[in-house]
């Protein structure tokens, strides 16, 4: 058996690992849906630099080499229909690893990340504004529910500033409505431990490293997204990282290289019922977020009824039948 370590012989092939082999068939699937995906990015963005950034974050990532090329290829034209890049620079988005049991095989994963999301809030036209906050435990912090809501938040200048304590997410509407969602460090902590990433490895868990405050701001600011009105493409990159916390293939890789290459946000593919349970439901909370704002439009309180467990609701709205709970999306008083 010829040694790896050693260059090849003169007329002998060199063996190619899998990693080899899988990044050769990953840049030649690229090659060649270069047109294709050019046809779903922005004016702004070019097709091979898109290429190139991708392929750059795989060379950081060898382990991308390894899973099937076309979940690959799936996340990278998915990437051109939302308009983002997997530059780890930007934070826009990221190519992740994911083992599929089921399948019995590796596959690259999609996650928007938390400038990803910010960008997407924006472009659906009605946010002036999208942002999430880590709070710490000598932060000077309040808040308070109900019909006169409030959100009282001053970090300190300097010293230490002690452990995380929770965060929070608030979305500004360009016709003056705001919202909130404050969540305590438990139940962010607990979302995290039911991620099947984050147990599967924690060590390596973004969760674990520099970007753990990040990661705490864009547990609630993952959810209020999902209340955002006319913003199926924010909904769709929620619904993504769903996927991926339960553990579920996300599907991107029932992509036709020859043809269009249609991947739509309201279509994911058809590879299980997750996908079409988090798509379907993911349609209703934006009816169900349109419908709530032409009942409430002028009230001082906007109640945006959660989907969690508990049936969450703001205290005194329409739709409650259970007082309110510690942690709920609310209104900031005034406009």
């Amino acid at each position: 058996m010829p040694d790896p370590k050693q260059p090849p012989k003169p007329g002998e092939s060199k063996q190619l690992t899998v990693a080899e082999q899988g990044r050769q068939t990953i840049k030649q699937l690229l090659a060649r849906s270069e047109k294709q995906i050019q046809q779903r990015l922005p004016k702004h963005m070019t097709a091979d630099k898109m290429i190139a950034i991708a392929l750059t974050a795989a060379n950081k990532t060898p382990k991308l080499y390894e899973c099937d090329p076309m979940t690959f290829l799936g996340c990278v034209v998915q990437c051109a229909q939302l308009g983002l890049t997997t530059d780890n620079v930007l934070g826009h988005a990221f190519l992740v690893p994911f083992r599929n049991s089921r399948a019995n095989r590796y596959e690259v994963q999609l996650i928007v990340g938390y400038k990803g999301m910010v960008q997407l809030a924006h472009r659906s036209g009605l946010v002036s504004s999208f942002s999430g906050v880590t709070v710490y435990k000598n932060d000077d912090f309040s808040m308070r529910l109900g019909s006169d809501p409030y959100l009282h938040h001053i970090p300190p200048y300097d010293g230490d500033p002690g452990e995380i304590r929770g965060a929070y997410a608030t979305v500004t509407f360009k016709n003056g409505e705001r919202q909130f969602l404050y969540m305590t460090r438990k139940q962010i902590e607990d979302i995290r431990d039911r991620s099947q990433s984050y147990k599967s490895n924690p060590g390596s868990s973004p969760w674990s490293g520099p970007d753990k405050a990040e990661m705490f701001a864009k547990t609630p600011l993952r959810r209020l997204s999902k209340w955002i009105p006319n913003a199926p493409e924010l909904a769709y990159a929620a619904a993504l990282e769903d996927l991926h916390d339960a553990g579920e293939s996300q599907g991107l890789e029932g992509l036709d290289v020859e043809g269009a290459l249609d991947v739509a946000f309201t279509n994911l593919h058809s590879g299980g019922d997750a996908q079409e349970r988090v798509a379907d439901a993911s349609a209703k909370k934006q009816e169900e977020m349109k419908d709530q704002h032409r009942q409430h439009a002028g009230k001082e309180a906007f109640c945006a009824c959660p989907d969690g467990p508990n049936g969450e609701h703001l205290e005194g709205c329409e739709h409650a039948d259970t007082p309110t709970p510690t942690t709920q999306r609310s209104m900031f008083p005034g406009t």
